[in-house]
This record gives C-alpha cells, sequence and structure tokens, in this order.
C-alpha cells in the first residue's frame, strides 16, 4: 500500500508551512543573524574556543527534527484542518497543503 503525497506531507505548524519550507526559513534567519554581528562569534571563539557559527547552522538544522514523529504530526495535521476550516468560515485565505 501505498501512500499519498499528502499523507507523507511533514508540517512545520498547524498553519500549514511545511517542514522543509520552514526549515530553509530558519536557515536563512540563522544565517542572517551570523552576517549581523561577526564580532560576536570570533569572542565567542576567543573566550569559549569553540566555533558559534558551526553550532547555530547545527541549531538551525536541527531545532524541529522532532516535528517529523507522528506524536507531532498527527495532532499538528488534525490543528491544521481545524485552522482551515475556521478560514473557510471566515473567508480567511490560508496555506493549502
Amino acid at each position: 500500500m501505498h501512500q499519498t503525497e499528502k499523507e507523507c506531507l511533514i508540517l512545520a505548524k498547524p498553519s500549514g508551512i511545511k517542514f522543509e519550507v520552514h526549515s530553509k526559513n530558519v536557515m536563512s534567519e540563522g544565517k542572517t543573524l551570523l552576517s549581523m554581528i561577526p564580532a560576536s562569534w570570533k569572542k565567542y571563539k576567543q573566550f569559549v574556543n569553540k566555533d558559534l557559527t558551526k553550532l547555530v547552522v547545527f541549531v538551525c538544522e536541527h531545532h524541529d527534527d522532532g516535528k517529523k514523529l507522528n506524536e507531532w504530526q498527527n495532532p499538528c495535521k488534525k490543528d491544521y484542518h481545524c485552522f482551515k476550516e475556521w478560514c473557510e468560515i471566515n473567508h480567511i485565505p490560508c496555506l493549502p497543503i
């Protein structure tokens, strides 16, 4: 039995944003942060002797990994469907999945 694309879809939030899109947005924000305060990263390296840049990238890549689990996905998808119904009732556009 094959799962449909909708069944395989991984959501990041009950608003309907897909995990992949959200992850790319988080990485983009992390890179923006890194570019804004380079002196802080250098000081961290001097005082702690660790590369904070690598740590920020790692956190951005993995901070939502738990959202891939069924224990999170099932309630998230239920919340999304409730949110979608609310949007339709109130004539508010929402993200399609």
